[in-house]
């Protein structure tokens, strides 16, 4: 049983370097005042914003971008420290500071 479940785990880790898929980002996202007004000038949601920031290909370091069929969502993000009265709070969080709809 073990070995069958890691000739899986290594399988499926094969294909996704070989074509180059990554994990999906985890952590807790969090929208400034900014990123929100954006959000809804484009008509977008928060779901779809998490959707991007996961599974979004990173052009540069706080930029992601993600390409639908007919447009793509991009955003600009920020990872956050933690206070020192939640450091026992483990869960990385990150600060959308803006986003965009575009072709």
């Amino acid at each position: 049983m073990y070995m069958k479940q890691l000739l899986k785990d290594g399988g499926k880790e094969a294909l996704r370097q070989l074509f180059g898929l990554q994990k999906p980002r985890g952590g807790r996202i969090v929208l400034t005042r900014y990123a929100f007004r954006k959000m809804n000038e484009y008509k977008l949601d928060v779901e779809t914003l998490e959707n991007a920031f996961r599974h979004g290909r990173q052009t540069r370091v706080g930029k992601i971008i993600h390409k639908y069929a007919r447009y793509s969502i991009g955003l600009y993000y920020k990872r956050m420290e933690p206070s020192l009265r939640n450091l026992g709070q483990m869960e990385t969080t990150y600060l959308i500071t803006t986003c965009w709809k575009g072709r």
